[in-house]
């Protein structure tokens, strides 16, 4: 059992939050899982780089974005390249402010990645996990040789 003063930390926690949008919605990922972000060709996009908002289900994965970026994610030696939106700001956030998603839509979510809710600025962030999206789509390529 947690102490009074556990629970208070606990429930201080931050967690570094990147907001962008990627097919007309607005998401909120960690942060710590970015390992690097640039912009992207519209024309040229990287190879296996995916939009987004079609590997969370929203949507053609033709939707133009304004200001295309990559958001790369690693995870051992392993990468996926993610096409958004150009991120709007980097917050830390009271872990206690994300709000569990309801029953009803939580597998379905959880498949693409979406794990919990946030309400922020007139409107809510859908939170995902970058490396649950890549794995649970499968989307994960080997990095390049390294010399």
């Amino acid at each position: 059992m947690r102490s009074g003063r556990e629970e208070k930390h606990a429930e201080s926690r931050l967690f570094r939050l990147m907001i962008f949008s990627s097919g007309g919605l607005r998401f909120g990922a960690d942060a710590d899982q970015v390992a690097s972000l640039g912009p992207c060709d519209r024309d040229d996009p990287p190879l296996n780089a995916v939009p987004l908002h079609f590997a969370v289900g929203h949507g053609e994965s033709t939707t133009a974005c304004m200001f295309p970026e990559t958001c790369v994610v690693r995870k051992g030696e392993n990468e996926c390249t993610f096409i958004i939106e150009s991120p709007e700001d980097l917050v830390s956030v009271e872990m206690r402010l994300l709000q569990p998603l309801p029953l009803l839509v939580e597998s379905f979510a959880k498949e693409r990645g979406i794990w919990a809710a946030l309400p922020w600025k007139a409107g809510i962030l859908l939170v995902l996990d970058l490396e649950m999206l890549a794995s649970m789509r499968n989307l994960w390529h080997p990095l390049g040789e390294i010399t």
